[in-house]
């Protein structure tokens, strides 16, 4: 894998005009660098031209959004200088005056960056000068206690406040729990759009009141009705119990709505019930079996009923809006308890989280003007901003880089006698933007386009907007095919976040001939009938390539051997790749799971919290049956069996169990191991150090060892991570066994797997894991899966300055349907991401069932062109070697078949990796 580039060529790009102006350290520039096009090189070059130009580097401020990134980039700053000293007298000159200086050559995450200036301006920004940056290990555990407050001190709320009554009633505790765990993590955004929906709403306007007005409104639609009401109540099925007890609300509609709120609720709701379907609409067919249809009295009440639908329907609807409102308000004040409870556990610690370091830092920025002296320091010393990958910017993060570049708006003022007038740069590209669940909003490039250029209106630098779109990765046949399949992909150019690819993201095709390797077609299908089968024929092709395949060297240019960190295999979820990594294994394939996928679901973090769970409480049958089974003690199910009802004994009692009679071989002499080892560990628990008993637990069952050859890099690794994460837990003040296993239970289950660097495996990873990187081999797997994202009981959108939503379950609003459209259009750009990470060859595959391939709701197939999952169909047959695809260009882009492994492949396969 890599973030570099091969640049062979001497010849210039034809985007050169674009890059020369980007990295123009005179000029303000809003950049879009489609991917593979060295848009990293591009602001390194920037930065250095600053530095040429005279640039004291304190007074320049670079961003970008991870810790590996801005590390490379700043060494390749640093590199860069070096060979600046050893090509001419000026850069020599240069480097001696910054050599001793290196270490305010500073690249910055956004995080760092704000950090800083709180660290800074302590005072100004309301904090104690001493506090700290929460662990990531104790964001769950805080948040969990705030939320169990937040359902005390809202349950006491509810008290005075019927729309927080309501609303706890609506959702019951566990999704309130959820609900508010969701609001939280996104509380720096939901703060604002909370607002708008309220604003302007009255505040007589609450639930009870909806309930009231629905009453008195379904009451007087109903008066207006009163045959077709006369018809139900006089022909309807009253022998039904369920008729029964509507026919006696519709009988006393006109009292209904002098009842209590909740009484009124529950008749609304049975009137849903009866009336609509399911999914709210209006019911046109009435059955009941104590009805016959055929009757004349059957038929009465058919049509009568079928008449009266449409009434109870508008009725509702405008109530399920009223109700919702009102509910929102609710939400915002649970909302502030929540806020309120979260920060006070934080302050209790003297502790932020990075949403509060952002937001502290965003306010800081905002009040500057009242300190005078501390505006002066900041504006003296930020002269440039470079900010990288800016379509995953978010509205609060676009805000604190509005906010420090605003006063060159109004004049230079302190930089006046600077060698170059301050500047700003931002690069990113919108088809990249795929973070929208961290609030990235992809719209934000183009606003940011329209304010940079409004900092020097009259200013000689020309063009704010650049684009550069020549690729220094891909092979020309695969970049031909993105730029076919990418135009194909149905657009949505009214929405705002909508995925484009015009003329300024299509590739100029150029590059050397036949650079996939001369040995087929650079792109393959790979379509089975099961996911099993699937993961099977990707395995057989990689086996394939690594056999007898040829790729680029990323360094050279030239053909070389492929090997097995050459590939990867790309999801769109996270409950993909246990197919795969199992189908990899079975060929002697090693492989790392790279982070974004499962930790806590690797066999080996199994193992070990089956360990700490049973040390916290050893009488308990089922986790004593945990450790049992793990490859800590490792008996089979069928000893499990015989030991059944006596498991824990089987491990402490101090009598030999007569159920260890019937063991046979192994079982029974591991079962006595354990019995020597487990006792004596279940003694330690609480007089050393959990850290410490696990160690020797490892150390005494010979754990490592268990561990075995294939996957046993990445899986060491996941126990080294493991230990770690034990230590961090414990010296957090979790020093009992009990503490830590309940800590680590209640983490979330989305921790990634340790990274293991210059190992040579094959690379799975979801596709935001693989974004910024690069491989010569690519598979896009499992494209019909989707992301399988449960819908939060309370939805918050935001959809600019003056749009937002609330939604409370089980309500539907329009921005529901708008989010769905929003996810529809991200998935869009995560197959854009997909695909181009690949080098020389790229591969799609997906489950056809019944030589159909159906993509779920969420998943990259879904986006996929009609004409292509077509062509996906055609392979399943299997008939055909090849298959070809024509874009709407004419162009015809052929595709291998992948085809069963043959049993000569496996063998080789398989000796290649003992020989490994």
């Amino acid at each position: 894998m890599s973030r570099t580039r091969d640049r062979r060529s001497a010849a210039a790009p034809p985007d050169q005009a674009a890059r020369l102006a980007a990295v123009d350290p005179r000029r303000n520039v809003v950049l879009e660098a489609s991917a593979g096009t060295g848009k990293t090189s591009v602001l390194v070059t920037r930065y250095l031209n600053l530095l040429r130009a005279g640039i004291d580097p304190l007074h320049v401020l670079a961003i970008t959004f991870t810790r590996q990134a801005a590390a490379e980039m700043r060494q390749r700053i640093v590199e860069e200088l070096k060979q600046d000293a050893a090509r001419s007298r000026a850069g020599e000159a240069r480097w001696r005056e910054l050599r001793e200086r290196l270490g305010e050559i500073t690249i910055s995450t956004i995080d760092a960056f704000c950090l800083s200036l709180l660290r800074e301006f302590p005072l100004e920004a309301d904090l104690d000068p001493d506090f700290a940056v929460a662990d990531e290990m104790e964001i769950p555990h805080i948040v969990r206690q705030a939320v169990e407050r937040t359902l005390v001190t809202g349950s006491a709320a509810a008290h005075d406040d019927p729309d927080v009554a309501m609303l706890l009633a609506q959702l019951g505790p566990w999704r309130v729990r959820r609900a508010v765990t969701h609001l939280l993590q996104r509380r720096t955004a939901v703060s604002a759009a909370l607002g708008r929906v309220l604003r302007g709403v009255p505040r007589d306007s609450t639930a009870a009141g909806a309930c009231r007005a629905a009453a008195a409104s379904l009451a007087d639609r109903m008066g207006g009705m009163r045959t077709s009401l006369r018809r139900v109540l006089d022909d309807g099925p009253s022998e039904s119990g369920s008729f029964a007890v509507v026919a006696r609300d519709l009988a006393d509609l006109g009292r209904l709505a002098e009842r209590e709120p909740a009484r009124i609720r529950a008749a609304l709701d049975r009137q849903r019930a009866y009336f609509l379907t399911r999914a709210g609409a209006p019911r046109k067919r009435f059955t009941d079996p104590r009805l016959p249809g055929g009757t004349p009295r059957g038929r009465r009440f058919r049509a009568a009923a079928a008449t009266l639908a449409p009434v109870v329907h508008d009725v509702l609807t405008r109530f399920d809006r009223d109700v919702n409102l009102a509910l929102a308000r609710g939400v915002q004040r649970l909302f502030r308890i929540g806020v309120a409870e979260y920060r006070r556990e934080l302050e209790a610690r003297a502790l932020l989280d990075f949403s509060d370091v952002l937001e502290r830092a965003v306010d800081l920025l905002r009040k500057m003007d009242e300190f005078a002296r501390s505006r002066y320091r900041l504006e003296s010393r930020y002269h440039h901003v470079l900010v990288d990958e800016f379509q995953d910017t978010s509205r609060v993060q676009w805000e604190l880089v509005s906010l420090l570049v605003q006063s060159w708006g109004e004049g230079s003022g302190l930089v006046d006698d600077a060698p170059l007038p301050p500047s700003v740069f931002v690069v990113g590209d919108r088809k990249q933007s795929i973070y929208r669940f961290r609030d990235a909003d992809v719209s934000v490039l183009e606003d940011a386009g329209v304010a940079v250029a409004a900092l020097r209106p009259d200013g000689p630098e020309g063009r704010v907007r650049q684009w550069i779109s020549h690729s220094f990765r891909a092979v020309p046949d695969l970049l031909a095919f993105v730029n076919d399949l990418f135009t194909a992909i149905e657009k949505a150019p009214a929405r705002r976040d909508a995925f484009r690819f015009d003329e300024h993201d299509r590739f100029p095709l150029a590059g050397p001939p036949d650079a996939a390797g001369g040995r087929g077609p650079a792109l393959g299908l790979a379509v089975g009938e099961s996911v099993e089968r699937c993961a099977e024929l990707a395995a057989g092709e990689i086996a394939r390539l690594l056999r007898d395949g040829q790729v680029r060297d990323r360094r050279t240019g030239l053909r070389r051997r492929a090997e097995p960190g050459d590939v990867a295999v790309l999801f769109r979820s996270r409950q993909s790749h246990g197919e795969f990594e199992r189908a990899l294994h079975g060929r002697g394939i090693q492989t790392c799971v790279y982070k974004g996928l499962g930790f806590f679901d690797a066999e080996e973090i199994k193992d070990l919290r089956a360990l700490l769970r049973y040390l916290a409480n050893p009488w308990s049958e089922l986790r004593a049956a945990a450790l049992l089974r793990s490859r800590i003690v490792g008996i089979s199910d069928r000893a499990l069996a015989r030991l059944a009802g006596g498991l824990s004994d089987a491990l402490l009692a101090l009598d030999v169990p007569a159920a260890m009679a019937d063991l046979r071989g192994d079982d029974a002499e591991l079962l006595a191991l354990a019995r020597d080892t487990v006792p004596r560990w279940a003694a330690l628990v609480d007089r050393v150090a959990p850290s410490e008993l696990l160690d020797l637990a490892l150390v005494e069952s010979a754990y490592d060892a268990e561990l075995g050859a294939g996957h046993a890099v990445q899986a060491r690794e996941n126990v080294k991570k493991f230990r770690g994460l034990v230590r961090r837990v414990q010296n957090r003040g979790y020093a009992t066994m009990a503490r830590v296993a309940e800590h680590l239970d209640q983490l979330p289950g989305d921790v990634s797997n340790a990274v293991v660097d210059a190992f040579d495996a094959v690379n799975l990873m979801t596709v935001h894991a693989a974004k910024g990187l690069e491989f010569p081999v690519v598979l896009l797997v499992d494209l019909g899966r989707g992301a399988g994202a449960a819908t939060p009981p309370v939805r918050v959108t935001d959809r600019g300055d003056t749009e937002a939503s609330v939604s409370v379950w089980p309500f539907r609003t329009e921005a529901d349907e708008d989010q769905r459209l929003a996810e529809r259009e991200e998935s869009k750009r995560l197959l854009y991401v997909g695909a181009t990470r690949a080098r020389d060859r790229l591969y799609f595959s997906a489950v056809a069932t019944g030589g159909r391939v159906e993509p779920n709701r969420g998943s990259l197939g879904e986006v996929l062109p009609a004409t292509f999952i077509a062509a996906m169909e055609r392979a399943v047959a299997g008939a055909q070697p090849e298959i070809d695809w024509t874009g709407k260009t004419g162009r015809s882009h052929r595709l291998a078949v992948v085809g069963p492994e043959q049993p000569r492949d496996r063998a080789s396969a398989g000796d290649r990796s003992a020989a490994s």
